[in-house]
């Protein structure tokens, strides 16, 4: 299913909104957990949720994950990599943290009316933009992807983002929480240093 949050008119009179689409197993085939799908480059466009790259041997959705994605508030115009749409501040805030948040959250109440329970775990899996999302996602927003009483579930395949785009993180590999996907196709990765910056880097932006 595809959904729009929050349309609105930006700087400029630029039409904006949060859209995202949210693939539902069969309830027969659903193993009872949600799987977010992070993004990529600059975003901007709603990639079909399946989970291919981020689980394991086999994609997310066919295994039974309940798995959404978003483009996080804008539409890119000159490919991946456009970056255009920062001179829009709210448009800013949701790429760096607010609208995958937010996204979560609507697609978590989703799947528990589809399938009449909650989903019993929730992971967000990405790389590149896709794992500073994450990383955000589990800090900032960390009672979108946890149980109570336990660690968020946060899995990084790869590299984060370049600290050039968003002042956030400088690492290679490293994976947030200890926990991992608990189905049989799971994989596991090396725990890394890494580094973060104190404070919040974002606090700049929402006083402007």
């Amino acid at each position: 299913m595809d959904g729009v949050i929050n349309r609105r008119k930006g700087i400029g009179g630029e039409e904006f909104c949060i859209s995202f689409a949210l693939a539902l197993p069969d309830k027969a085939a659903w193993n009872g957990d949600f799987m977010m799908q992070g993004g990529g480059g600059g975003n901007g466009y709603v990639a079909y949720p399946a989970g291919a790259s981020y689980a394991g041997d086999k994609p997310a959705l066919s295994r039974g994950f309940a798995v959404d994605s978003t483009d996080t508030g804008h539409k890119a115009k000159t490919g991946a990599f456009d970056f255009s749409f920062m001179r829009d501040q709210q448009a800013y805030l949701n790429f760096a943290f607010l609208a995958n948040a937010e996204v979560a959250g609507i697609a978590k109440q989703i799947i528990a009316r589809y399938y009449a329970k909650p989903a019993g775990y929730s992971y967000f899996v990405g790389c590149s933009t896709g794992g500073r999302e994450g990383m955000i996602l589990s800090q900032r927003s960390h009672s979108q992807l946890r149980l109570p009483g336990q660690p968020p579930h946060v899995v990084e395949r790869c590299g984060s983002s370049s600290a050039s785009q968003l002042p956030i993180f400088s690492c290679a590999l490293h994976q947030h929480s200890p926990t991992v996907p608990h189905d049989s196709a799971s994989w596991t990765l090396p725990q890394l240093p890494c580094t973060q910056p104190t404070g919040d880097p974002y606090a700049r932006l929402q006083k402007q």
